[in-house]
């Protein structure tokens, strides 16, 4: 496989993971907006006479504060459960392949730089579709002059 292929495969796992999050993270909130629609419907049964009388009543801020919880509580737990999911497992392989991959790649060039430059020659970067900006090889100029123009 490429590098440029395990890189791709890393990015689109990521893609995956960050999909799986954002269900979770969908989801906990749903849960959490039907507890506090049911907090709320206690609260207003208290007020009208016809609770328990065990709904407590908030302020702004502290309604504010436990929205806030209530987020930071939802985000914490969908990035716990989908750290423990198939999807992450999967974007962690991708991205150790990637890794390794492309520093294989990286120490490959290094060395070859380096027996080029020990043997005195330059170095030089072979036109392939890997590498589509390198120097193309002219065998159609000398010295600026067109030899062969088609």
């Amino acid at each position: 496989m490429s590098v440029f292929d395990s890189i791709k495969n890393a990015g689109s796992s990521a893609f995956d993971v960050a999909k799986d999050f954002g269900g979770r993270f969908k989801e906990e909130r749903q849960n959490q907006a039907q507890s506090a629609q049911a907090d709320r419907i206690a609260r207003a049964a208290d007020e009208a006479g016809m609770g328990d009388g065990t709904a407590k009543e908030e302020s702004f801020f502290d309604r504010v504060t436990s929205t806030a919880k209530n987020i930071g509580e939802s985000v914490s737990s969908a990035a716990r459960e989908t750290r423990n999911s198939e999807s992450f497992e999967k974007a962690r392989e991708d991205f150790n392949t990637a890794f390794t991959e492309t520093r294989e790649g990286v120490q490959g060039a290094i060395n070859n730089a380096k027996e080029q430059r020990s043997a005195g020659q330059q170095p030089q970067e072979p036109q392939s579709p890997r590498n589509p900006y390198a120097q193309k090889p002219n065998d159609d100029v000398i010295d600026g002059e067109v030899v062969d123009e088609n």
